[in-house]
């Protein structure tokens, strides 16, 4: 240790120790037997230039915890709260020392700050809630819906590989996702899917920072700053969508095209709002019929695993009832409940009721937002081509688009959204309906003008800034 650290604590002069500006001599550094960190902590003094190192390091965040300076420990990594700690893992050693509801808080920035890292370890972090008093019911926990395996013929397999290889660095979840996602493509659009995975792999090569991850919401997203695609597991087409974004925008750099402003103009009228409001609504209705027909298809389900809908409530009663050591029951960050203040199963039935509309709620959206995904993308296209008119003025009975002030901010948003939407149409199972609803509601001139500059671009080599 540097003899200036030693004077220091010699002298106990801790506000020259606490500013210390190089954190690893503070988290590495130690006099008989502590670190310098502890010297400090003990007297209550917390060097915030620390944090980062919590994060990442096991060691130092049991200092905090053991001096119960909890915030910094929020920060840490899921790696270091799933360390083992003799017979108990770090999470254990955390959720014994919260209370108040911070257990929940620090619940909700593990499941949607690191939201991939959850998935893979969901089982294990729930169990450890439970040991610790909170139960904390995970949608589809109770009964899974398999998402459809597609077969690959044998000449595409090679190029799976290709793919999985040069991808190895994401988690098994998120590749098998979106493996599943292509060999559906491949299915559906053989050609172009071919072309779509032979650009990622190129791009991967050249940008090997770049990576895949999921959504836990609806939407997707292709973050240019961060070089990444995030899909949504509720609406297939939004990969499609996303993948578009990178793939032809990353030559533009978002540069406005002359020639589709000059059409869109032309489109962007009152009468035209109108006609697309109209064939909107149209589509609404037949988006709430689906959703009634999913309502129905869930409770067959049930029915045919549990014979009865009153079974699987009750199942589910029990299982909270018996469970004393699950004292608490949280239901997706909204509601808290403590299982000790009600005496019976009728009066936990109306708990596990509120959670079960919520898993009814999210297995109809997920199946919905799939089956009708290319008709969002025509929506969000439509509201994309009236600067985000058409979402201004439905509000909520909008299913997908952009308020006005999106595309205001910048100009070459209509042209992003609408060339994204519109490959992701021309690539669905549902194109040819599509296209021809297209035509009669915007004309050819557009359609035209896409799909040359689509296949013009889909010559070019990706994967070059």
């Amino acid at each position: 240790m540097e003899e200036k650290y030693y004077e220091m604590i010699q002298r106990k002069d801790w506000e020259s120790l606490a500013k210390i500006s190089r954190t690893s001599d503070l988290a590495y550094y130690q006099y008989e037997g502590k670190y310098l960190l502890e010297y400090l902590l003990e007297r209550g003094i917390h060097n915030a230039n620390l944090d980062d190192t919590v994060r990442y390091n096991l060691d130092f965040a049991k200092i905090y915890l053991k001096y119960n300076i909890i915030e910094p420990i929020f920060t840490c990594s899921l790696n270091v709260l799933l360390k083992d700690v003799g017979d108990k893992i770090f999470l254990d050693l955390v959720l014994e020392k919260l209370n108040d509801g911070k257990e929940l808080d620090l619940y909700e920035r593990i499941r949607f700050k690191d939201y991939n890292n959850y998935r893979i370890n969901e089982r294990k972090i729930l169990e450890c809630f439970g040991r610790n008093g909170i139960f904390l019911p995970s949608i589809f926990i109770n009964y899974t819906l398999e998402d459809v395996q597609y077969t690959v013929r044998d000449m595409d397999k090679e190029l799976i590989k290709q793919f999985s290889d040069i991808f190895s660095d994401q988690t098994k979840e998120v590749l098998n996702v979106y493996i599943n996602e292509i060999k559906k493509r491949l299915l559906m659009n053989h050609d172009r899917a071919v072309n779509d995975i032979k650009k990622l792999i190129e791009y991967k090569k050249n940008c090997p920072k770049f990576t895949l991850s999921l959504s836990s919401e609806t939407e997707g997203k292709y973050i240019k700053n961060e070089d990444r695609i995030e899909i949504s597991r509720y609406s297939s087409t939004i990969y499609d969508h996303e993948l578009s974004h990178l793939l032809f925008q990353i030559f533009e750099n978002h540069r406005v095209i002359n020639d589709y402003e000059d059409i869109r103009k032309k489109l962007d009228n009152s009468k035209n709002i109108a006609i697309f409001q109209e064939y909107l609504k149209e589509f609404h209705k037949k988006y709430e019929a689906k959703m009634k027909e999913y309502e129905r298809e869930y409770y067959e389900l049930i029915n045919v695993k549990y014979d009865g809908f009153d079974n699987y409530l009750l199942s589910l009663c029990k299982d909270f009832y018996y469970n004393k050591k699950k004292i608490n029951f949280f239901i997706l960050n909204l509601k808290l409940y403590d299982l000790n203040c009600y005496d019976s199963l009728e009066s936990i039935k109306k708990i596990v009721l509120e959670f079960l509309e919520i898993e009814k709620k999210e297995y109809i959206t997920r199946k919905t937002r799939n089956y009708y995904g290319p008709y969002l993308m025509l929506e969000n296209m439509l509201d994309a081509i009236v600067m985000g008119k058409i979402c201004d003025d439905l509000g909520d009975e909008c299913l997908s688009g952009h308020e006005g002030l999106y595309f205001v901010l910048k100009e070459s948003r209509s042209f992003d959204e609408c060339l994204a939407d519109f490959d992701a149409i021309y690539k669905s199972d549902k194109r040819e309906e599509l296209l021809d609803d297209l035509e009669k509601l915007i004309g050819k001139e557009l359609i035209d003008f896409l799909i040359k500059y689509i296949e013009k671009k889909r010559e070019k080599r990706y994967g070059h800034r």
